[in-house]
């Protein structure tokens, strides 16, 4: 989803788009054969296996019917008498004959006009909704009653020329296995647009970078798997259920969350994002609202939360953490946003806008560096310390993300981390809970 841009408030910067907020369009059954599984049968092809199931003669045998017929007209050949009445009982067998087979071919031509109503009110049909200008960005999505939407499974596609491809289990990657292999230290990714690599190919999205510069399986520590699990337009929220629901079943050794500081806040107060309902934390105690989310094209409610969005935030933050230690797995929060108002021509020179902007990290920072169950790796600071200027991480790209040259130096900036924290490399902690 598109970066948004910000105007000061008093506890949190606000923040308007500054390449205008897309209205996701929902699509029913209209994807092509990489939109996923569709729910719809194709009724003419077997209204066709039906029409031909009626000229087929059935094998007398099969149908009690047509035997009691044969046996009849076998006794009215072979016995003593022959009577006009014989005659009448023949000829009622043959019409009741006649009669049972239209009667059936009814009952299955009944049958197949209403299997649809009937697979729909069991298994509705999938819905899938298309960003505008989605002919040149390639990003579609799958809905979901749970999360809102997700991404489509094997899907492939081109997002500005370059390759857009999911594997079969929605992640913008390469194929991976629901069970991890043996020896093999699994990093996932959480996160949104800038996770899911809005605007470049598959290989250029940091988390491929980082998979590359961690090396084969070859290696002397046993090698690793990155899985990118982000979607675009996703809060943290939403990242949260997803853990919870799903990526724990990959068995992570280490949880990366990314974490836009201008963006998940608002997201994660809102039970309507980006033209579609959303699932909602309502307080700090993460009680959980919109759930089932309503489909795309109905009314959705506005939900409220009683906490501040900060306060809502480092909640979701330590609940995840929280989840991640339960599960022998460190968590890594990727913060980053703050970079992108503190060089842009039209925020830097806002005091307002600032003054805002160092407040908001403050509150994050007092809480992310002290909790012992959360890694914090500053991505404003470390684009900061190293030289980088924004022109050069977004050049090329569109709403505000990161280029290939941008992807890549997240990649260099996290693997150090990685190695500083001794989560990688030699030093790392053992796998765990591979077989």
């Amino acid at each position: 989803m598109p970066l948004y841009a910000a105007d000061g408030c008093s506890t949190l910067v606000q923040l308007r788009t500054l390449i205008g907020g897309p209205q996701l369009e929902t699509i029913r059954s209209q994807a092509s054969a990489h939109d996923g599984p569709s729910r719809w049968y194709n009724t003419t092809s077997r209204i066709e296996g039906f029409q031909e199931l009626m000229t087929t003669d059935p094998d007398p045998h099969d149908n009690p019917h047509v035997a009691q017929s044969a046996e009849g007209q076998s006794g009215a050949e072979t016995g003593s008498v022959e009577t006009g009445a014989g005659d009448s009982a023949v000829g009622g067998v043959s019409l009741q004959k006649q009669t049972l087979r239209l009667l059936g071919a009814v009952l299955v031509l009944a049958l197949i006009v209403a299997a649809p109503f009937f697979r729909d009110s069991l298994e509705p049909q999938a819905i899938y909704v298309q960003e505008p200008g989605h002919e040149q960005t390639g990003h579609r999505y799958l809905y979901d009653e749970r999360l809102g939407w997700r991404n489509i499974p094997n899907w492939q596609a081109t997002t500005h020329g370059r390759k857009l491809t999911t594997n079969a289990l929605g992640m913008r990657d390469r194929p991976y296995s629901v069970q991890k292999p043996q020896g093999i230290y699994r990093i996932l990714f959480l996160g949104g647009s800038f996770t899911w690599g809005y605007g470049v190919a598959d290989d250029e999205v940091f988390s491929a970078v980082l998979e590359e510069r961690l090396g084969d399986r070859q290696q002397t520590d046993g090698g690793y798997e990155v899985l990118n699990t982000g979607v675009s337009g996703w809060g943290t929220d939403q990242e949260l259920l997803f853990l919870m629901d799903e990526g724990f079943r990959f068995d992570p050794d280490l949880v990366v969350l990314s974490f836009n500081l201008t963006e998940n806040p608002l997201y994660n107060v809102s039970s309507v994002q980006f033209g579609l309902a959303k699932p909602m934390y309502l307080d700090t105690r993460l009680k959980l609202g919109n759930v089932p989310v309503p489909k795309p094209g109905t009314d959705y409610p506005q939900l409220t939360c009683s906490a501040d969005q900060v306060d809502l935030t480092i909640a979701i933050l330590e609940r995840m953490a929280e989840k991640c230690a339960e599960h022998g797995c460190p968590l890594v929060v990727m913060k980053f946003g703050a970079f992108h108002y503190r060089q842009h021509s039209e925020f830097r020179d806002s005091e307002n806008i600032q003054t805002e902007l160092t407040k908001l990290e403050s509150r994050f920072h007092a809480v992310l560096n002290n909790d012992s169950r959360i890694r914090l790796l500053d991505l404003d600071q470390a684009f900061t310390a190293r030289g980088l200027v924004l022109d050069e991480l977004l050049a090329g790209n569109f709403d505000g993300h990161w280029n290939a040259f941008g992807h890549r130096q997240v990649a260099v900036i996290l693997h150090q981390f990685l190695k500083d924290q001794k989560l990688v490399g030699p030093d790392r902690a053992p796998v765990t809970g591979a077989e």
